[in-house]
């Protein structure tokens, strides 16, 4: 992501923004196109979409209440249990309901981080392993989201071509 002229916190906004958008985009895919598998063995573009609804629900309910308080963050939770939860309800749920979902929810979570000072973003958290910044660690949050949107890109991609 570039974040030439832009604050810490409007790049974290910017980016919050655009995935809102390119993931309502995905409500255009052709339901087999949802249903692909972003590679042989791997997610379909609906878990992976879903992955991301259930992660952002965490970082919420278990990650923001505490940024700058004296309270330690909660654990983190089994991730493979957190992203075999996300693949099942994936798979219950129309297209529809999955991008309405996600954008709820990240419209939560923009909401939420754009009401932090800017200067906050540059303030270390002290996270269980290590310290870091609020915008380190959403940059962190940014590169997975990017990660994931270039895989379904990209199985989107090979499907149309």
């Amino acid at each position: 992501m570039k974040g030439q002229g832009f604050s810490k916190k409007q790049q974290v906004i910017r980016h919050l923004k655009d995935s809102i958008d390119w993931v309502q985009s995905l409500n255009q895919l052709p339901e087999e196109s949802w249903r692909l598998p972003i590679e042989e063995g791997k997610w379909s573009v609906a878990e992976v979409i879903r992955h991301l609804v259930l992660w952002d629900d965490f970082i919420i309910h278990k990650r923001l209440p505490y940024l700058f308080t004296s309270q330690d963050f909660p654990g983190t939770p089994d991730v493979e249990v957190m992203n075999s939860k996300a693949a099942i309800q994936a798979r219950d749920d129309s297209k529809e309901e999955t991008v309405e979902l996600f954008k709820q929810t990240r419209s939560k979570l923009l909401e939420q981080l754009a009401d932090i000072e800017d200067i906050r973003y540059e303030e270390s958290l002290s996270l269980k392993s290590r310290k870091e910044s609020l915008y380190d660690y959403l940059k962190g949050i940014m590169e997975h989201d990017e990660h994931h949107f270039k895989q379904i890109k990209q199985v989107i991609n090979e499907k149309d071509a």
